[in-house]
Order: C-alpha cells, then structure tokens, then sequence
C-alpha cells in the first residue's frame, strides 16, 4: 500500500472520529486511543505480510528492516498495495522478494550515487588546489635560488689578473659606480655612503642566510606534505574501492551498510579522511604565508639607490664580511671593465657554482635529501700566492648531505700565506646518493623462486651504506614453463581461440590467469568455438585507458557490473580469475577464485561455457599466462600396452596389443587435443561374434584370449553353412542382449557395450522392437552395416541404429573388408556420457522374490535394474529368493556389498524353469530366512518384498497381509500376464492403494518397465517400529 493511501485512509478515520465526538477539541481521540489506532494499523500490515509471504522471505525482509528501516517499509508497502489490488495469488517466496528489492534498490540507487561522487569531486578539487599550490611554492623558491646563486657569482667575482693584483697589495672588491660626466663626486663622502649601504646590506645578508636555512627546512617540509598527500589519495582510492565493495554486497541482499553511511565516532575528532585533508590544507596555508613572507623580504635586497648624484647598482645578495671592509672608487673605464668582466663572470661560472670566503669566516652549505655534496675545486687565494685544497675539503665534507666550510687554516691543512689576509674560493655540486633502479635479476624459467631483486647503485666517492632493494615474485615478469601456456595478443581487437593450445572451459568453473597490458584485456567465455555464434559472457579488464572493468552478456553487448580502478600495468604480470558457477559470474584479483572480488553478476539464465577467446586493442598489445593442465586421459584395458606416453597438449602416444592379443579396430597413435582428447579411436584387441540366419550362433564371446593366429584360424573356422531363406534379425539381438553381453563373458560392469550389426537380407522378424529395448539403458549403442542392402532392410537397420549417423552401407561383402577399418574407426568411440546411479536418501532392504520361470528375461531385467542402483552396506542392501513349488534364498541381504557383485551373482542363476508358481512360499522365505537381522536385516531400514511372478497358483493375500502388519514391512508386485490381477493386487494392500502393484504382458517386455520399477523401489517409505503390547486404533464414526 502507497504511503498517500495511507494518508488518506488516516483522514478518513479521523473525519468518522469528529463525527463520532462532536468534532470539538474535547472530542479528539486520546493518545492512548492513537496508539490503539496505530497498533492496529501495525497488525493490519503484519496480517497481509504473513498471508503473501512464505517463512524464508519473511525473514530476509526482517533481516532488511534491521539494517535499512526506509528500504523495508517501501517493500512492505509496495507488498501490502499489490495485495489488496489483487496482484498477489500465491505466497511470494525468496526469489520474488529478490526482485522486489531490487526495484526498490534502483530507486534508492541514484541518490546514494550522486551524493558520493558530488562528496569525492570536492575531495579531488581540494586535492588539486594543493597540487598547484605546491607548484607554485616550488616555482618560487627555484626563482630564489637562481637570483642566490646570480648574485653570488658576481659578488664573488675574483680578478683574473693576478700579475696586477700582486703589484695592486690586497685584492678587493668594489661596487660597480656610474660617474656623472658634469660634475666630480666627493670620495670620501661617496665612501661613507658606501660603507653605510654596505653595512646595511651585511645586515641583510645575515638575515637572508637565516631565511635560506629556514627555506631548506620549507623544502623538506613539502616533500614530506607530498609524501602525505600521495598517501592520502591511496587512503581515498581504498576507501573508494571498499566502497564499491560493500555496494556490490548490498546489491547481492546482504545486511551491510553503506561507507557513506558509516557513523564516524565523535570522541575522537582526529578520524577519517576529512581530519586528516584538513590538517594537510593547514599547513600547506601555513607554509604558503611563511614563503610569501621570505619572497617580500628578499625583494628588498634588489635595489637602486641614487645618492649624490651617485649610482649604485646592486648585482647580488651575495656579498660577504670580507667584501665590505676594503671599499675603493675606480676609474670611469675601470668601472665600465669590470662591470663587463662582472657580466661574463656570472654567464660562465654560474654553471659551475662558485662560493668564497674570508678568513677566518664560515658557511653551511645544503643538499636536498637523498643528495650528497662533491667540492669539485677548492682554492686559498692572497696577494702573493694560492693553494689548491679541494682534496681536503672533500675529505672534511665526507661527501655529506651538508657541509661547513670553515676558511681556516687547521680546517684546509695548509696555509700559503703566512700572516696575510687571504679569501678561499671553491665550487661544489650537489648529486643524488642512488642511482637509477638497475635491471631485475635472473629468473629462473620454472617460474618457482619468489626472490627476484633489483637495487640502486652508490654514486659517491665512498660508501654509501645498505642499499635501496625491491623484491618481487619471480612471475610478475612473466616467466613460465610446462606448467604455464603462453600466448601473445597484438594490438588488432582480433579475438583468438585457446583450443590451440587445448585449453577450453569445458569442464570448469572457474580459470585463473596472468597478463600484461597498458589496457583492454578483453576474454570471452563462449558456448561454441566461435566469436560470431553462440553465446558469450564478455570480460573487459582494464578498458577505457585502464580505468574500468565491465562483464557483459556478450560482445560488446549489454552491461551486467563494472568496476572503477586501475587494474594493469605494462611493467609486470598481474594476476585474475575469473569463474562461472552456476548463476554467479564473476571477476577478481588474485591467484586464488574466489578471493579479491571485483565484479560480481547473476544471470538467471545463465550460458554454456565450453571456450575461451582473448584479445587486445585499444591501443595495447597483451601477454597472457594460462595454466597448463589440460593432458589427456588414455582409454585403454587391459589387452592394450602404451607404448610411448605423451598426454600434453599436442602430444603423440603409441600402443600396442598385448601379446596373444590381435587388432580388431582402433589406432595405435593418437594426439591429445584440446579439451583432453585424443584423436582416432581407443585401439581394440578383442571383440566377440554372433552369426545367424534363421537360427542364431554365438561364436567367440569377449574373454575368449586367442593369440594373432588363433583368432584368425577361429574367425575363419566359422562354419559357413549354406544360409537359410530367412534369417531371425530379432533373435540375434536378443542373443546379444540377454545372453552375450555378461560379466562372465568378458563383459565389463562399468564399460559400454556395442552392438554392431552386419547384414545383408532383408528380416520379416525386424530388430527395431528390440532395439528400442535395448536402448533404454544408455550404455547399449547400437551400429548397423548394410551390405547392398534393399529399401526395407534400410529402413530397418536406421530404426534398429537409432540414428542415421551410426547405419553405414557397403556395395558388396568384397568392399566390407577395406572399409571395415574405417568403418570401425567411427564405432570404437568412446560415449562422453557419465552415469549417476540411484542413491536412496534412506536406509532400504530389498529382496527380490522371483519365480523360477523364464529366467533368461527376469535375470536381464534384474541386471539392468541393479546397474542402476548404488548398493552398499549402508544404504540399499538387496537379497534374492527363487520360488517355484518351494522356495530358496539365493543371497543374504549381507552377502554383497556393490552393484556388480550382485549383478554378477543374478547373472550366474542356472535356467531351469519349472511348473509351479507358489508365490507364498517365496514370501515366507523372505519374511523368515532373509529379513532377519542375522542376516543383515536392519532395525532403522524399511523392508522392501518385490515379487515377480507370471501365472498364478496360490493365493499371496494372507501372508502378504501378515507381512504388512507387522514393523516397516512394504510389497511390491511385478505381475507378467493379463489374469488373476486381482490376487496379486491385493498381495500389496487390501484396502484398494494399488500403486505397488505393475503388470506386464509378456517377459519379453518386462525390460519396459524397468524405470517404472526403479522409481517405486527407491522411492522411501516410513518406518514403523512395533512394540509389543502396544496397539495403536484409528476409528471412523459415522453419524445418521
């Protein structure tokens, strides 16, 4: 019911409550009475829902109601309307409310989506302002440090005439001055100016040594805000990824909540996502203002002052202690020289990175982390001499991350001016520790070492500790071997078939691979080995520049899930499944199926899968890795020796008989194949043979072991008799049926058995009849060869073969010897179909009560019963009694254990038939020699009494009454003839429930009713236990 409707019906009642009271604020129902209104509301609603809901989907909606409230009203509702509209004829169980759900599921779908991805786009708009923060911030200290490194290169500008700087005395260093052509400016109060603006500028240089230092430390401080920050979008992506995850679980009707929904605890604020993008955003603003600073107070080291008609242009921030203590004035062409010879300095030697200081002064230099600092030349400086210290130097700096050059004698270990001021001039670079990542090691073909490595070589002087190592498993590079099939995709959309390499689907659910790709791993699972027919589910892994992942319902068909992420890499091997178990199609990471799920689907329908297909494109070539299980199976006995043994896919065996043993059919070498089979045919060394015309022979039966040439002799010591006019086609397949085809000729319980028939006249007695009978167990195929046969005997051979495809035709007996072989080739195949016998799900004791008349039908049927019976020690066990004018147990219910041993022991009954017929004599054996527990009788077990009887002679409806009295005791009658039915439907019940009783005809057809007989033998009934003393009356009353 709609909720509007509910409102409506609400109104109604409170307008008959107004009426009812005056409809005055006196009159207004209680709040006790509100409840009563609303309780019963509640029992209305409950009512309907237990009327149209079945046990099990009343508990998933009581599960639902626990986890989302909104969710299972919307379905009560929905269920409550479609009740009282009339919709609802039956109960709705499990399924139906699946269905259900997911109608309300689409509806509540989209907002959940679209409030998400509004919450994920602010993240992602947050996280780029920061990146270009970030940039900015880099871009301007970059700027920094080349105005740093300029202004010291001309401030430290030396002289290269050292012939005139040792005639000059002490080298110094002077501002750049612009004289003014008109006047003469004062030099002593041009010093003093100068002196001032250079104390001034000492004053800042001390502070801007302070502000590089703390910028250093800035630096450092956003490498680790950009560490911070990848680890933050890996967070999101998780968080996103588990998101998804838990969606998918909803959609597959499982009680959990929604990530957006998960309450977030509020004793601690410092949780989640958000906290930790807040704190990042504050000190990113934080590091932004500090920087903004730096930047504004550093413009004020690039200045002109206009003093006095002076000019003084500063070229760097640069100048140190020594710079300002020894000022003089130069000529007007001297200053012009040496502004120029400034110029060519700061273009050249800025590549290099030159610095100097004065005696006795320091400096700390700086590397970025993860750099090391070389002196690549390092030299004192004085009027009257130089010395080269950078071996020294580097010796002191040992190559570290920082250094402080200290211009001291002791710190260079040489001094080459005595008692003379002197200046130490250097240049250093800075150069990263590790080199670039070198290749990975060696990996071993079996694909078995998990300890693959690669590392970064040390480019210092000196040693530079543990180095940097990754490890990854050996087959992230794609090694494989005998126990992997490797195949390559080009970049074409092409899609290639696996059965090339004998891998299909057939007989799987599930396959596990691995693949390299930049994007688009496209597999198909098709129905047939075809991309074009059939049906297909289609895998993108990967698609859309490796963003996203869908299932479809076939090429290029409709969307059943998808999955958002990065899943390739085109450096390694990555590792899926995908599996195809019942309705449930799914796809995940990992070498296990099963586990990391990412995309799930469930298709009510689902397809055949038998192959599979792959490709790429898009754009990218792929490398794939599949497991190479897919040997084949020999299909030999025990007259068959291998003789090379090669089961891999594409692999030659050979076999040969055994000695005393000839070729009948079948090849020596066959090739394994995809899908694990071999070609040609199981070789054949032994085969039996029936002749007949209008009597039938069996000449040679299965386990009759001749060598070469006594089979030979035996075949062609068949007597060949002048034939007969007419010839018995029907009774040489019951020769071959009932009489030929046993275990103790040589047939095999578990083997299937062919019947190949070759004639050539035309039989008024057709085998089609028996055929069909013959065909009801699966395990029966037919074959038939003509020889010039005529339109009927066509016709015949087709009925008895069954199918076209198994009926084969020779022009004349001459032709059926070359092309026997051939012919042959296409009858020793062996059936692809697998057999389930019956299993009871109750304990069963049955005896068979079987009449010693015409035991060449009844033993057949008993055998072809029991093949399809799974007996055994714990769930059916069978005995047998053979009546005639007396009775005999034949076997216990504890004298075999398997199907095959009871077969075999029906099978070897002598046939002796005889005239009697006393069915209450095989009852009373059953009852007294066989249902007991000594021999094997069962307590727990039901009693199971199958007579099979033809003529009748006694009257079984007093024991068979006795019987039933008493315990878990059940008759069953198989009654063969069309009189005195009525005897023997009472033998099963006496009150008129006949559905134990079955009747026959003839023994001929008693094989028809085998399935018949199997259902109602299996089939399981109650066990009553009798206890003495003890009665137990139902009584009918009947009223006038």
């Amino acid at each position: 019911m709609a909720d509007d409707e509910l409102e409506a019906l609400r109104a109604q009642r409170m307008a008959q409550l107004q009426s009812q009271y005056g409809g005055g604020g006196a009159g207004r129902p209680s709040q006790e009475e509100q409840e009563e209104k609303a309780r019963q509301m509640t029992e209305m609603k409950n009512s309907i829902l237990s009327q149209v809901l079945d046990q099990q989907a009343r508990a998933r909606l009581n599960t639902i109601a626990v986890a989302k409230p909104e969710k299972a009203k919307m379905v009560e509702n929905m269920l409550c309307q479609m009740a009282q509209s009339g919709q609802i004829q039956n109960k709705i169980g499990e399924q139906q409310l699946k269905s259900l759900l997911e109608r309300v599921s689409e509806q509540t779908a989209k907002k959940t989506t679209v409030k998400l991805t509004a919450e994920n786009e602010k993240l992602k708009k947050k996280c780029w302002k920061l990146k270009v923060e970030r940039d900015d911030l880099q871009t301007e200290l970059s700027t920094i440090k080349q105005k740093l490194q300029r202004e010291e290169l001309l401030k430290n500008y030396v002289t290269t005439r050292e012939s005139s700087t040792q005639t000059e005395g002490i080298k110094t260093w002077q501002p750049m001055i612009a004289v003014k052509k008109k006047e003469e400016p004062s030099f002593k109060a041009d010093a003093e100016q100068t002196n001032k603006l250079l104390s001034l500028h000492n004053q800042m240089m001390r502070r801007y040594e302070k502000e590089v230092k703390m910028n250093m430390m800035h630096v450092e401080t956003i490498t680790d805000l950009n560490i911070r920050i990848s680890d933050l979008e890996r967070l999101l992506k998780e968080e996103k990824n588990s998101r998804m995850s838990l969606e998918r679980q909803s959609m597959n009707h499982q009680p959990v909540r929604r990530l957006a929904e998960r309450p977030v605890s509020t004793d601690d604020p410092k949780t989640g996502m958000k906290w930790k993008y807040e704190k990042v955003v504050k000190e990113c603003e934080k590091m932004k203002k500090e920087n903004e600073k730096l930047k504004t107070e550093l413009k004020g080291l690039d200045f002109v002052i206009n003093l006095n008609g002076l000019i003084i242009l500063r070229l760097s921030h640069n100048f140190n202690d020594g710079c300002t203590k020894n000022v003089l004035v130069m000529e007007n062409s001297d200053v012009f020289s040496c502004f120029y010879k400034v110029l060519l300095c700061g273009i050249f030697v800025q590549l290099v990175g030159s610095y100097y200081l004065s005696q006795p002064s320091s400096s700390t230099k700086y590397c970025l982390s993860g750099q090391f600092m070389t002196i690549t030349y390092g030299r004192w400086y004085c009027h009257n001499g130089t010395a080269t210290v950078t071996t020294r130097m580097n010796s002191n700096c040992n190559y570290n991350t920082q250094c402080t050059i200290v211009a001291d004698n002791s710190w260079t270990g040489i001094n080459p001016c005595v008692g003379i001021w002197k200046t130490l001039y250097w240049t250093s670079t800075c150069s990263a520790i590790w080199g670039e990542w070198i290749s990975w090691s060696n990996c071993p073909v079996d694909c078995t070492t998990h300890n693959q490595y690669r590392n970064r070589p040390c480019q210092k002087p000196i040693s530079c500790g543990s180095a940097p190592t990754e490890y990854i498993p050996c087959k992230s590079l794609g090694c494989y071997s005998s126990s992997d099939i490797s195949r390559n995709t080009p970049n074409n959309l092409v899609y290639y078939s696996l059965t090339t390499d004998c891998l299909v689907a057939t007989g799987r659910t599930s396959v596990a691979f691995r693949a390299r790709a930049n994007n688009d791993l496209h597999i198909a699972l098709a129905s047939e080995d075809s991309i074009t027919s059939g049906t297909h589910y289609e895998f993108i892994i990967g698609g859309w520049a490796n963003s996203r992942s869908e299932i479809r319902y076939g090429i290029s068909s409709t969307v059943c899930d998808s999955y958002s992420g990065s899943v390739l890499t085109q450096t390694y091997f990555e590792e899926f499944w995908i599996s195809w178990i019942g309705n449930e199609i799914r796809f995940g990471t990992g070498s296990t199926p099963g586990s990391n799920i990412r995309m799930s689907c469930y298709h009510s329908t689902p397809y055949d899968v038998n192959f599979i297909w792959i490709e790429t494109g898009w754009g990218s070539s792929g490398e794939w890795r599949f497991p190479n299980d897919v040997a084949c199976k020999h299909v030999t006995n025990s007259d068959v020796s291998i003789t090379t043994d090669d089961t891999s896919c594409n692999g030659r065996s050979y076999y040969a008989c055994n000695t005393g043993y000839k070729q009948v059919a079948g090849n020596t070498q066959r090739t394994c194949g995809f899908g694990g089979i071999l070609s040609g045919y199981p070789l054949v060394c032994s085969a039996g043979v029936i002749t007949f015309d209008d009597t039938v022979d069996l000449n040679i039966e299965l386990n009759d072991y001749y060598s070469a040439s006594s089979l030979d002799s035996n075949i062609t010591s068949i007597p060949i008799s002048n034939a007969a006019s007419t010839v018995n086609l029907a009774e040489a397949l019951r020769v071959g049926f009932y009489d030929f085809f046993t275990l103790s000729k040589g047939n095999r319980f578990t083997a299937f058995r062919h019947f190949v028939v070759i004639a050539k006249t035309y039989s008024s007695q057709t085998g089609a009849t028996v055929a069909d009978q013959i065909r009801m167990n699966l395990k029966n195929q037919l074959f038939t060869i003509g020889i010039s046969p005529s339109a009927s005997l066509i016709t015949d051979l087709k009925a008895i073969a069954g199918d076209d495809s198994r009926h084969f035709e020779v022009s004349s007996t001459d032709e059926l010897y070359p092309k026997f072989n051939n012919i042959f080739q296409k009858i020793a195949v062996c059936s692809d179909m697998t057999f389930e016998p019956l299993t009871a799900e109750c304990e069963l004791d049955i005896v068979f009560i079987v009449e010693r008349y015409n035991l060449r039908y009844t033993k057949r049927f008993l055998a072809e019963l029991l093949e399809n019976i799974t007996i055994s020690s714990t769930g059916i066990k069978v005995g047998m009694v053979l009546f005639d004018s007396g009775a005999s147990t034949v076997f216990r219910l504890d004298s075999y254990t398997s199907s095959e041993s009871v077969r075999s022991a029906i099978e070897s009954i002598s046939e002796t038939n005889q005239t009697d017929h006393l069915v209450d004599k095989g009852l009373i054996e059953a009852r007294d020699n066989v249902f007991t527990a000594a021999r094997g009788d069962r307590t727990d077990a039901s009693n199971y009494y199958v007579i099979i009887v033809g003529p009748f002679e006694s009257y079984p409806e007093a024991v068979a009454k006795d019987i039933r009295s008493s315990g878990s005791n059940y008759i069953f009658s198989i009654h063969i003839g069309n009189q005195y039915q009525t005897e023997y439907q009472k033998a099963v019940d006496t009150c008129g429930d006949y559905t134990k009783y079955t009747n026959v005809d003839s023994y001929e057809n008693l094989i028809n009713i085998k399935n018949d007989i199997l259902q109602k033998i299996t089939s399981c009934e109650s066990v009553n236990i009798t206890i003495p003393g003890s009665f137990y009356f139902v009584v009918k009353f009947l009223y006038s």
